[in-house]
């Protein structure tokens, strides 16, 4: 019974929804009750990009995983062509490769290095 079948990840924009699961370290085929819902945020928590997470059981079979991420600021663009997330309150984030960069950040271009 309860065997966990379902993760559902929701609100996730910036990190996938399989780099949400690995954080969350659950996995399909253990007793849905088995799992520590406060660890399994604490885990989550640990990324850069989330501010906060909500975790749910829904029986029989599910866990449901609302993250909100921090939103991104901008993008910085160093001397060097590396790019850098930074958030609304201009805190470096992450390094970012520029084929990953979403659609709708502003990108900053400065002159800078990093080394």
């Amino acid at each position: 019974f309860f065997s966990l079948k379902n993760i559902k990840i929701v609100n996730n924009d910036i990190l996938t929804k399989t780099e949400v699961k690995n954080l969350s370290n659950i996995n399909t085929g253990k007793n849905l009750f088995s799992y520590d819902i406060e660890k399994i945020k604490t885990n989550i928590n640990k990324s850069k990009y989330i501010e906060y997470v909500k975790v749910k059981r829904r029986i029989p079979n599910s866990i449901i995983i609302d993250v909100k991420e921090k939103p991104i600021g901008c993008v910085l663009k160093d001397k060097g062509d590396n790019y850098y997330y930074v958030s609304e309150n201009l805190c470096y984030m992450d390094k970012v490769e520029r084929e990953n960069i979403k659609s709708n950040c502003i990108i900053v271009k400065s002159d800078f290095s990093i080394k």
